[in-house]
């Protein structure tokens, strides 16, 4: 009986699995080229969605809203963290520059409501505002102490040096007697920035920024909002409780804003 050498016998046994292989490998590139097909004819069926016009609504919704959130700031007191800016939409309609310090007063409380605990708490223990810790603190101890003239000054350098540590990973984009100025700093930010919750609320401080920074040659009387001018260098303005809580609300809005683009 006739028998084939080893070798011949070695390459008929692996010529059949090697067989099946090569029609697996076929039958499954077919398969692939069938489900490509499957999808391309899919995609081609399916109707997207068109969402421009309610990008466009919705960036209508948030320019609608700019001219009180702006207001808002321009009568001293930025977005809260704790309201929205339809909330500011609300305000103006409901109260005025005089009568929205009240509100705001209402809502803080005093020293022992939720409100005004809730801020202070925020204040003390935000990282951001790690450098100045101990101004913070000992500002919230002459709050308490109703020593409002003590806390106002104070809060004034915390919020020159909050703005101006936003935008100090980005100084070489501003020239160095723009570094001296928050109002440009603020009015920077906001220009990079496009429709949305974020320009919002820094359209509110920088309204906030431009009334509490406004220009004055000191003739007259002082302005009835605060000013940081006349408060540092004229000392002409007593004051308030109102005026505490304006600036601490404004650290707190700025602490919890992202940085923005310059």
């Amino acid at each position: 009986m006739r028998t084939d050498p080893p070798e011949q016998q070695s390459n008929r046994d692996l010529g059949e699995p090697r067989q099946a292989l090569s029609e697996f490998e076929a039958a499954n590139a077919r398969l692939l080229a069938q489900l490509v097909g499957n999808i391309e004819q899919l995609k081609q069926s399916l109707i997207l969605p068109d969402w421009g016009p309610v990008l466009r609504q919705f960036d209508y919704g948030m320019e609608r809203l700019e001219p009180a959130v702006r207001q808002l700031g321009e009568w001293g007191w930025t977005i809260p963290s704790w309201g929205t800016c339809d909330s500011a939409d609300n305000l103006v309609r409901d109260f005025d520059q005089y009568s929205i310090d009240t509100f705001f007063l209402t809502q803080y409380g005093g020293r022992w409501s939720r409100g005004y605990r809730d801020l202070a708490k925020r204040l003390a223990n935000d990282d951001s505002l790690s450098a100045w810790r101990p101004l913070i603190h000992q500002c919230l101890a002459a709050y308490h102490r109703g020593h409002f003239a003590v806390v106002v000054p104070s809060l004034l350098a915390v919020v020159e040096g909050l703005l101006f540590s936003r935008a100090s990973s980005l100084a070489n984009t501003f020239r160095r007697e723009e570094l001296a100025r928050p109002t440009v700093l603020a009015e920077r930010a906001l220009r990079k920035l496009d429709p949305g919750i974020l320009r919002l609320t820094w359209v509110s401080i920088e309204a906030f920024v431009t009334a509490l920074y406004a220009r004055s040659d000191f003739r007259g009387a002082p302005p009835t909002l605060l000013n940081r001018h006349w408060t540092l260098h004229r000392a002409a303005q007593m004051p308030t409780r109102a005026d505490c809580l304006r600036l601490m609300q404004a650290i707190d809005t700025i602490t919890n804003v992202f940085e923005p683009p310059m």
